[in-house]
């Protein structure tokens, strides 16, 4: 569990940097580390991309949607 819920969407330290809900402080902190360190942020960015594509990019996920009410209306059948 992250702290924002988001452990599906974000890795932390791999696509981004995760802080407490209204935490100035770590969110400063946060940015700091990427504007201070361009290997990291360009990293996490190439991650994010990738990990959007793979994941969440719409025709996975209508596909992944197709499949999933393909198998609901299959068991709605067989009752």
């Amino acid at each position: 569990m992250t702290k924002w819920n988001l452990g599906i969407a974000l890795a932390e330290g791999v696509d981004g940097l995760l802080f407490e809900p209204g935490n100035a402080n770590e969110l400063a902190e946060c940015l700091v580390r990427i504007l201070r360190d361009d290997r990291m942020r360009e990293e996490m960015g190439r991650n994010a991309r990738q990990r959007f594509l793979e994941e969440f990019e719409s025709s996975r996920v209508v596909g992944r949607q197709a499949e999933w009410l393909e198998g609901l209306v299959r068991e709605m059948s067989s009752r």
